[in-house]
């Protein structure tokens, strides 16, 4: 769960980026080209009046239908593409980061 975006002038690091740790505040570092740290950007995710995490939406949603009985089409064809992107950077990561199609 760890994204890393680096270009010329230096980089940027979201930590958890896809279910931060609960209680955690979403957060990116920036980082100079050498590598030291510049600065930490806190991003609001929740608070009174916000809406719920992402892990509860996921569970209130899953809830609902197996309430209704009946599977929304559109979840396998999401978890197969997000297989296919996760198998491609797999493949990168071990063909020494060239990029793989999904």
């Amino acid at each position: 769960q760890l994204a890393k975006l680096t270009g010329s002038l230096g980089s940027l690091q979201l930590n958890d980026f896809v279910l931060p740790p609960d209680g955690a505040d979403t957060a990116f570092e920036t980082y100079s080209a050498s590598g030291a740290p510049v600065r930490r950007v806190p991003v609001a995710e929740r608070g009174p009046g916000l809406p719920p995490t992402q892990q509860a939406k996921l569970f209130h949603h899953f809830a609902a239908q197996v309430q209704r009985g009946q599977l929304e089409e559109s979840w396998p064809q999401i978890a197969l593409q997000t297989q296919r992107v996760m198998d491609a950077c797999l493949a990168s990561s071990r063909d020494n980061s060239r990029p793989h199609p999904v």
